[in-house]
């Protein structure tokens, strides 16, 4: 009688050490019971959970900064074109305004993710004369304006990539007509 009872003891015993033994395998492998490890964890997470909202502020910021380039855009045209109207010519400060203009362009080109040469060239072809290049230039930036307040912040957009590419044209157009 004795011996089944010690038998069925060491069994127990036996089978406590495996769960035992099965459990600090499991806290090893899987959840930490050491408090520094787990603080460790937490501070890891909480890194990566303000860069991430670190990195969705910046692109806030830049789609931002977008949308006032696109209206200061459509603003500088709407001006040139009005002065061009009043007088049929430009002066040294219309001039630095369709510099500032072209600048601004090219940042909303850049940002869209475009290359500077992509289709100045049929815009500027497109144009043949001084009062309808300043029409265009008007048209074209208000135009560029809602295409970039339409365009998600995630999004590239290839409207917005043409719009600034035949702004550029019209710009350049100008440009040469004034030399």
């Amino acid at each position: 009688m004795h011996a089944k009872f010690y038998l069925l003891l060491f069994f127990c015993l036996v089978s406590m050490s495996f769960a035992a033994h099965a459990q600090t395998g499991t806290a090893a492998s899987g959840g930490s019971f050491d408090p520094e490890e787990r603080a460790n964890a937490r501070l890891e997470q909480h890194q990566k959970e303000m860069m991430s909202r670190m990195r969705v502020k910046r692109e806030k910021s830049l789609h931002e900064d977008h949308l006032a380039r696109a209206r200061e855009a459509a603003q500088l045209a709407a001006l040139l074109k009005s002065q061009y109207e009043a007088r049929r010519s430009l002066d040294r400060d219309g001039m630095k305004k369709l510099e500032q203009l072209e600048k601004t362009v090219k940042k909303l080109l850049s940002q869209a993710g475009g290359d500077d040469d992509i289709k100045d060239r049929d815009a500027a072809s497109q144009v043949r004369d001084l009062p309808a290049a300043f029409a265009q230039l008007a048209l074209q930036s208000n135009t560029l304006q809602i295409a970039v307040e339409n365009t998600p912040r995630l999004v590239i957009s290839t409207s917005v990539i043409e719009r600034t590419s035949e702004l550029l044209g019209v710009i350049r157009f100008i440009r040469a007509n004034f030399k």
